[in-house]
């Protein structure tokens, strides 16, 4: 019998409901811990405690804790990913039984599968229910160092209203098409009085969001990705020249200046308050941009991300959950993984939150279609997206990730023309793959 949520978990759910999620308001963080707990089963999770994700959490946390009699603390993450992913490691360096389990990103399992429990034997046939992508990439060294919880990736959302009014029947499908409607709608829509509307929205701020838009456009452009799976650099190539110098050629004339301190959040807000007619954004968006109190509530559609002659391309990210190798309660720490990551939890977080499942069968319920029609389209991007390469970068990943991301920056601020820029990428990846 499937268990039902409690009371106390219902009401949560509908205080939630009720109020919209206040995104803004933040728990005071407790400062992670190695120290075991006082009490011997008692099991710790470092996961994200805030907004809609975060309250999710804590719902099926507690409603596990409950089932099983088996009390969870929840120790709070940090904001920043890459602080978190030094946080996380100092933790589980340590090598204490202090975390148990660790909500981690996409792209960190070959930096972390030395300090934590291999997971496909527990797993067993079960992975073939998952995104066979996303267990390749939660794979490191013949480990699967994490099961991945909920995925997310790069789409395309436009205002349908201003489409229509203006005679696009169809979203683009090539960036040189968005360029053009972008363009064409801001003008007319300066012209009525809206000067503070832009053609798209864009967080580009130097940071690994940056990462993740230009390795789709580079992608997308025939360039391939900045290091393959052996470890060989290929950033500098004549797709990507051409990806960045299109990119470069938005800042100023269809997106804003200010684009370049703009993170996600940022260019949502732009978006949400009805200041710009596309927007490269995240799957957690959609939520937002339809809550009552958006200005472009009902008025906005989702696309495929645009491309060029190597397809239409889309980064995955998402979070998934591993086990510390030191934790002294691994059989209960791998209930609550199984808890946390089935069907059941996922369509839920699917449900009431829009967190795209990792399980593909759940893109076919019918009445996750209904609540989130844009998760079949989304599906066909994870079908075509391109992984960033923390495969082939191993451990120093984050060393290139902020190599490519500073130097793209340097290209759309123009402190750097594409050529000259790809080529201290290269060499700065290759010194650091090389160390």
């Amino acid at each position: 019998m499937r268990p039902r949520l409690s009371f106390v978990l219902f009401c949560l759910l509908t205080a939630w409901l009720m109020t919209g999620c206040d995104h803004s308001e933040r728990e005071p963080k407790r400062s992670p811990t190695a120290t075991p707990p006082a009490n011997p089963n008692e099991l710790r999770i470092y996961m994200d405690p805030i907004g809609r994700a975060g309250l999710l959490n804590r719902m099926m946390v507690q409603e596990f804790s409950e089932q099983f009699g088996i009390p969870v603390q929840i120790i709070s993450n940090v904001d920043d990913a890459t602080d978190r992913l030094d946080k996380i490691t100092q933790i589980l360096a340590s090598r204490t039984s202090g975390i148990d389990i660790l909500m981690i990103d996409f792209t960190w399992a070959p930096m972390l599968h030395q300090y934590t429990e291999d997971l496909a034997p527990r797993l067993g046939r079960e992975k073939d229910e998952f995104f066979p992508q996303l267990i390749r990439q939660n794979t490191a060294q013949g480990k699967l160092v994490g099961i991945p919880m909920y995925v997310d990736t790069g789409i395309l959302y436009y205002r349908a209203d201003l489409m229509e009014k203006y005679g696009y029947s169809e979203p683009p499908v090539t960036w040189e098409e968005m360029a053009a409607m972008a363009a064409h709608v801001q003008e007319e829509e300066r012209k009525r009085g809206n000067l503070e509307f832009w053609g798209l929205a864009l967080a580009a701020n130097a940071q690994e969001n940056l990462t993740c838009m230009a390795l789709e456009w580079q992608a997308s452009a025939g360039g391939g990705t900045m290091v393959t799976d052996g470890g060989r650099v290929t950033v500098n190539n004549r797709g990507t020249v051409e990806a960045l110098t299109m990119a470069r050629g938005w800042i100023g004339k269809i997106a804003p200046e200010q684009s370049l301190s703009m993170d996600n959040e940022a260019a949502r807000r732009q978006f949400q308050e009805g200041n710009a007619l596309f927007m490269r954004g995240w799957s957690y968006a959609w939520e937002l941009l339809n809550d009552d109190t958006s200005a472009v509530r009902g008025k906005v559609k989702i696309a495929l991300l645009p491309g060029g002659v190597g397809g239409r391309r889309s980064v995955l990210g998402g979070w998934q959950l591993a086990i510390s190798a030191s934790s002294t309660r691994k059989d209960n720490a791998w209930k609550l993984v199984q808890h946390l990551t089935s069907a059941r939890s996922q369509r839920l977080r699917a449900m009431e939150g829009g967190f795209p499942p990792t399980r593909p069968k759940l893109y076919e319920d019918p009445n996750l279609q209904r609540k989130q029609p844009h998760l079949p389209l989304i599906g066909s991007a994870i079908g075509s997206s391109v992984m960033r390469p923390s495969r082939g970068a191993r451990n120093l990943y984050g060393q290139v990730s902020m190599i490519y991301f500073t130097g793209v920056s340097d290209v759309l601020a123009g402190r750097s023309n594409p050529e000259v820029g790809l080529d201290v990428m290269e060499a700065k990846m290759k010194r650091a793959l090389e160390r």
